[in-house]
């Protein structure tokens, strides 16, 4: 189980509960403090995590890419520097 996962679980089934119990018994307080307010901040941590899951998979692509295409680029450059010297050679 990931940690959002867990996060998530937690809001659900704990929070979001005690939010739903204190509106049903009139208790405005108790849904606000134990519950609701507890819900965003379980929320926000679900929202960070996400983003940094994202910013790492982002840089991961970023990464993967640079070491399969980096090689191909030295080797263009390398043909095409070798082609100018064999033409200047002949000419």
């Amino acid at each position: 189980m990931s940690p959002i996962e867990r996060e998530y679980f937690d809001m659900f089934f704990f929070s979001a509960l005690k939010s739903y119990k204190g509106a049903f018994h009139m208790s405005p307080d108790y849904s606000w403090w134990y519950g609701y307010a507890d819900v965003l901040g379980h929320l926000a941590t679900i929202r960070d995590e996400a983003e940094t899951l994202r910013s790492n998979d982002t840089t991961r692509k970023r990464t993967l890419f640079m070491l399969f295409t980096g090689p191909l680029m030295v080797l263009a450059v390398l043909g095409i520097v070798w082609a100018v010297r064999r033409r200047a050679v002949k000419a």
